[in-house]
């Protein structure tokens, strides 16, 4: 097999920070920093990113509080993350699909804008070397190599679980196995009950286990999914019989209108 230059490394890491300096009477400004991580021990650029990363979160520890698994989240004032909601939209405009889609882009414009993070990249610069050690698992609709696979993230906002540990495994690791690199001593095997655990029809081995290289993530418990799962069915049980109340409602509606004769009719009569 061959590999690339090994005085060259195929790709490096990079530290990413998106935050928003409050000054005078809600005042913001945006600051967004980049650093790389570089160098021939890949291992050491990683874990001299993921120290840089943890450091930079310690200086705004007075804006971090923990989720229930132990993960760290940004926490913004009240007149900052209000703007992250979208605003109310007419009701004349909700026109089936075409304003969820419109409504979905507005969400993603708006979390793009005012969303806070500090994320970890593994940055590919070498895109043979990515073709050969991950194939068309990274490649976009476009057939192009994805240069950028985010890894690890503390967040304001709502943040890609799966996508994350698919990185982990898929690209990163199998990347570090190319190379022949020994992660033996570091690799570790997590369960994330996610969105591939439930494709896969609840197959713990297939669609939960993970080999990974170590994050301070905590993932998505069994317990945690099941209670979630839980919740989502009695809010579409609440849903389904909401619904069900007013089409019958509706119904009474249009009965009694049927009955008595519609409003026009009504009209009519008296003027005539």
């Amino acid at each position: 097999m061959t590999k690339p230059n090994e005085t060259t490394p195929p790709f490096h890491y990079e530290v990413r920070f998106k935050l928003f300096a409050i000054h005078g009477e809600n005042e913001v400004e945006q600051q967004q920093v980049t650093k790389e991580f570089r160098g021939k021990n890949l291992l050491k650029a990683r874990s001299e990113a993921l120290d840089y990363f943890n450091e930079y979160l310690s200086y705004i520890t007075h804006r971090i509080e923990y989720d229930n698994r132990g993960n760290p989240k940004i926490i913004q004032p009240p007149f900052l993350s209000s703007k992250a909601d979208t605003p109310e939209s007419d009701s004349n405009e909700r026109k089936g699909m075409h304003w969820l889609l419109e409504s979905f882009a507005r969400i993603n414009d708006y979390l793009a804008l005012y969303k806070e993070s500090i994320q970890l990249f593994l940055v590919v610069d070498d895109e043979a070397f990515a073709r050969k050690s991950v194939g068309d698992l990274i490649e976009n609709k476009e057939g192009n190599i994805e240069r950028e696979h985010i890894l690890h993230e503390v967040a304001s906002d709502y943040l890609d679980e799966q996508k994350i540990i698919d990185n982990l495994e898929m690209v990163e690791l199998a990347m570090f196995d190319y190379l022949g690199v020994d992660t033996t001593k570091i690799r570790q095997t997590v369960y994330h009950y996610g969105e591939d655990y439930q494709v896969t029809m609840l197959d713990a081995e297939n669609g939960a286990k993970r080999e990974i290289l170590p994050t301070p993530y905590m993932w998505c418990s069994l317990d945690e999914y099941n209670e979630n799962s839980e919740l989502d069915r009695q809010a579409l049980d609440e849903f389904v019989k909401k619904h069900e109340k007013e089409k019958t409602s509706n119904a009474g509606i249009i009965a009694e209108e049927t009955t008595n004769g519609s409003l026009t009719d009504i009209i009519n009569k008296g003027e005539s």
